[in-house]
């Protein structure tokens, strides 16, 4: 998983074979590009054409010529993303195509155990916080960041002790741990508190699996010197201002003001970038998409006046009403419509993004 533009770059996708089987359905394939080593392969599950959706299966109720439901086959596909999300990020020297095949048999559970740990060894803290991460990522349907996230919170616990132990969190230990977070690792203040509920989280877990005896951190209540950023909305007036406002030309220069009230002169450059990033925006505010959710939109995901999209953070498919605005917008680029995504449709490059994700 590579990041770019704070837009994470998967490093396996999915899609359906060209080719369908005696059933009409097509094989789901597995396209992986990890340090520059790539391998496409059957992931060895078939669909129909229609269910499938930007590399999931937009219904749960669906069942192929196998009984193999939608749940269970979105849950393999998260199974198999989150695996290889944390095997790349461990990984220190390019994979072999074999190793790779090795690695998705092993995501898929074709690898007995005793291949797995090889020989044996205690058991430490940090292989349960891999089955934590293994088992809550398939049941919370975690998304790429989530699971970076939480590769981020294993090496501040290895910088903290490779040799720690569950007994080692008791109040003193909890205590270190929080100043190691702020000392030693320079760690902002609402950093250190969320990787705080992180090992809670864990901690909890483990107290359920009966591995972990110390109870503590339900007691501990450290105090965190956090502010909360105060929330800057438009109101509808202010949005519809933004919606109708012309773009000058090029070369033309406008008076602004900054936060402090202060004026301030500039002149316009990529007026056609900004017209662009201010549809996207505008988009955005009338259906309450993310803009990693609009980033994705695609002519097939528009019925009438009904867009139905498939939400990475969560996973779930929505039906979201189109009100004028939003469909002048899509009126707006309709010439351009293909099975390109919304985002391809306008155009915007690689800089217009940068303009875009500035301005949120």
């Amino acid at each position: 998983m590579r990041k770019f533009n704070n837009v994470y770059d998967m490093s396996v996708k999915f899609y359906l074979d060209a080719r369908a089987n005696k059933h009409n359905e097509y094989p789901i394939r597995a396209s992986f590009s990890i340090k520059s080593q790539k391998l496409a392969t059957s992931i060895g599950i078939s669909v129909s054409e229609e269910v499938w959706n930007n590399g999931k299966i937009r219904s749960k109720k669906y069942t192929n010529s196998k009984g193999i439901t939608g749940l269970e086959i979105n849950s393999t596909i998260s199974k198999i993303e989150n695996h290889f999300a944390q095997y790349e990020l461990a990984l220190e020297d390019k994979p072999s195509t074999e190793d790779i095949k090795h690695e998705l048999q092993k995501a898929l559970g074709n690898v007995k155990k005793e291949e797995q740990k090889g020989t044996a060894k205690p058991k430490t803290i940090f292989d349960d916080l891999k089955e934590f991460v293994s088992e809550q990522s398939v049941a919370c349907q975690w998304a790429y960041a989530t699971v970076q996230c939480w590769t981020t919170f294993t090496h501040h616990l290895e910088s903290f002790g490779k040799k720690i132990e569950y007994a080692d969190f008791n109040e003193t230990g909890i205590n270190k741990f929080v100043r190691h977070l702020r000392v030693e690792r320079e760690l902002e203040e609402k950093i250190v508190q969320k990787q705080f509920n992180n090992l809670k989280w864990f901690l909890n877990w483990s107290i359920r699996k009966g591995y972990c005896k110390e109870e503590y951190i339900n007691k501990y209540r450290p105090k965190f010197k956090v502010l909360e950023k105060p929330v800057i909305f438009l109101t509808k007036e202010e949005l519809l201002k933004l919606y109708s406002y012309q773009i000058p030309a090029n070369g033309t220069k406008v008076k602004l003001t900054d936060m402090n009230g202060l004026e301030y002169e500039k002149t316009v450059q990529e007026a056609g970038a900004l017209e662009k990033t201010r549809d996207l925006f505008c988009f955005c505010a009338f259906t309450s998409l993310r803009y990693s959710d609009m980033a994705k939109v695609k002519p097939s995901d528009i019925d009438g006046e009904t867009l139905y999209i498939t939400t990475q953070e969560t996973n779930d498919r929505l039906p979201i009403d189109l009100n004028k605005f939003a469909k002048d917008i899509l009126e707006k680029y309709k010439n351009t419509w293909s099975q390109n995504r919304f985002i391809t449709t306008c155009n915007l490059q690689p800089e217009d993004e940068q303009i875009y994700q500035g301005s949120l």
